[in-house]
């Protein structure tokens, strides 16, 4: 009995070590075991469930900004390159993702102005290379790509969403290169549309980004053809598919992008002292007079060319001014001491224009709205209306001096964009 007891003892203390020495061995080659090739047991939405190749354009307020193209291939490998044309710049970024042989994307490459960037999965961690810095982050399961100016990727969501589940559905989402936050997906509805020389079917989508909501067409195979960034007055479109950017229903009280646009470039405009001030004047191609929009700037004019176009489509004349000494415009830079008398004279000269029908409004923030009131306080008399935004009431009590006190983390902010030109 007592040997029998012993055998048994003995025979448990085998099968025991034999059970942790298969249990070492699975754990020391689980990796082995995955199906990810990557080596991680967290496993991102897989690439290889797509294929599509496209041009697409990124217009903000109906200016086209951005053109791009993208390759999605078969086995989940994708590249796209786009170059934004804004203000007589020019500025271009390419991107690959490379897969594993599973079809999970196991690093992205971007070549973007200021350096390349790259994020590489190690494990069950993100490594992010960026100008010379380097860190990490958890990769989540099922995590889906983004990439700001590369809208196919938003087909990686609608591809990860379970349509017989429906509804609002959350998941991971991995804004190319460096973040990882929730976003969601709503199936709207299906609509019919002629587009691309025949009628699709297109189903909508409410695609919840951090911040903003984006509105997504996807046609019978999941391709990306329209997606309508309603807060940003922007819209991405593949190319063929520019029929889905007619507004379905327009507001009778707004004005409508019914003109074609003259623009008159370096136009110098006369001060009291002899000096004239560059300014690029956004007209409609059209005989009459118009009511005018003035933006005076130090911030250099063309950045404002969307806006310009965008009024000037909707019967207004834009005038957006460099101050005296910034940019086009000569003579010496003083901040805030030439702008009442500046934009008093701007206001009149552009009421006596024949295009002009002899009013002017101004609008703009921060620095653009502090020169309206300094011109408002000079009262001229074609002045219909001010839209200051976030102007601040004054320059001894807010920035450079708050309350007295020179204000130095914001006023070196400040000094420094203007001096470098940014």
């Amino acid at each position: 009995m007592m040997s029998s007891i012993a055998g048994c003892a003995m025979d448990r203390g085998i099968r025991q070590k034999f059970f942790l020495v298969v249990l070492l061995v699975f754990l020391l080659y689980l990796p082995a075991f995955s199906d990810n090739p990557a080596d991680s047991v967290v496993k991102a939405f897989p690439m290889n469930v797509f294929q599509d190749s496209v041009s697409y354009t990124l217009y903000v307020n109906e200016t086209p900004l951005i053109s791009g193209t993208f390759d999605w291939r078969q086995d989940g490998s994708f590249t796209s390159e786009y170059t934004l044309k804004m203000a007589g710049q020019e500025v271009s970024s390419q991107m690959e993702i490379s897969v594993d042989s599973a079809g999970y994307w196991d690093s992205i490459t971007m070549q973007t102005p200021q350096a390349e960037v790259s994020a590489v999965i190690q494990g069950d961690s993100i490594r992010i290379n960026a100008g010379g810095m380097s860190s990490t982050m958890a990769l989540r399961p099922r995590t889906v790509l983004f990439e700001n100016y590369t809208p196919a990727l938003m087909t990686h969501a609608v591809l990860a969403y379970d349509e017989e589940l429906g509804g609002k559905q959350t998941f991971p989402l991995f804004i190319v290169p460096a973040v990882i936050m929730d976003a969601n997906l709503e199936r709207l509805e299906t609509v019919q549309k002629q587009a691309a020389g025949k009628l699709q079917e297109f189903t909508k989508y409410r695609y919840g980004l951090p911040g903003v909501d984006v509105i997504l067409w996807v046609d019978a195979d999941k391709k990306f053809c329209y997606a309508d960034v309603p807060a940003q007055h922007a819209a991405y479109v593949r190319e063929g598919y520019e029929v889905l950017m007619a507004s379905e229903e327009s507001d009778s009280l707004l004005s409508q992008p019914k003109y074609n646009v003259t623009v008159d470039s370096n136009v110098m405009i006369p001060m009291r002292d002899g000096i004239g001030l560059a300014a690029d004047i956004y007209r409609p191609d059209a005989e009459g007079s118009f009511p005018v929009i003035l933006v005076r700037t130090p911030y250099k004019k063309e950045l404002n060319e969307i806006q310009g176009m965008f009024f000037a489509r909707r019967g207004y004349v834009y005038t957006v001014q460099d101050c005296r000494g910034r940019f086009s415009s000569p003579g010496e830079w003083q901040p805030f001491f030439d702008e009442p008398k500046d934009g008093y004279d701007t206001i009149e000269w552009l009421a006596l224009q024949s295009w002009s029908n002899g009013k002017v409004g101004m609008i703009g923030g921060s620095y653009l709205g502090w020169v309206q009131w300094w011109a408002a306080g000079e009262n001229p008399p074609h002045l219909a209306t001010i839209i200051p935004n976030v102007a601040p009431p004054d320059p001894y009590y807010n920035i450079p001096y708050e309350y007295g006190a020179f204000f130095t983390l914001g006023a070196i902010w400040w000094a420094d964009i203007l001096e470098s030109e940014a």
